[in-house]
């Protein structure tokens, strides 16, 4: 299954929701500038995920946005379904625009077997473990060579 870059941006813009105090409206701007993302095309994703319900957005004295539920009740299938399109754990992987029910591709069935697994792991993952295993991978350090690099110098 591939991803659109508009979900990967979304999920980012999500992470940095999940790791401020539960509540915090934040400003488009400053999502997009803490996670290293375009701000317009940021927009157009949280629009989406404004109306799925994962994010709520304030106008007025507090503009921004801030997440419509607790890190821990978003599940990553709802937000994969609210950008990519509900029918997304549906698609075949092997050849989506020629595979359907009716013209079933020769690895179809084996996908249907194969998908029911991955759904349930999409239900079970949370933004909240999303954003506690990105806080993790960015303090790793740095990997060359089967080393580990801290502070440019070979350990």
């Amino acid at each position: 299954m591939k991803l659109s870059k508009e979900t990967r941006y979304g999920l980012g813009g999500l992470i940095a929701l999940a790791k401020k105090p539960p509540g915090t409206v934040m400003l488009l701007n400053d999502i997009a500038a803490a996670e290293n993302l375009p701000r317009f095309f940021l927009a157009k994703t949280f629009q989406k995920l404004t109306q799925h319900g994962v994010l709520r957005s304030h106008r007025g004295a507090i503009r921004g946005y801030a997440l419509a539920h607790p890190p821990r009740e978003i599940r990553l299938r709802q937000i994969l379904e609210a950008i990519e399109g509900p029918d997304l754990l549906g698609r075949c992987i092997f050849w989506s625009e020629h595979c359907s029910e009716s013209n079933p591709c020769p690895l179809h069935h084996r996908w249907k077997g194969m998908s029911k697994p991955l759904k349930a792991a999409l239900l079970r993952e949370t933004l909240e473990g999303l954003a506690k295993g990105s806080a993790s991978r960015r303090k790793a350090p740095a990997r060359r060579a089967g080393r580990v690099v801290r502070g440019g110098k070979k350990g």
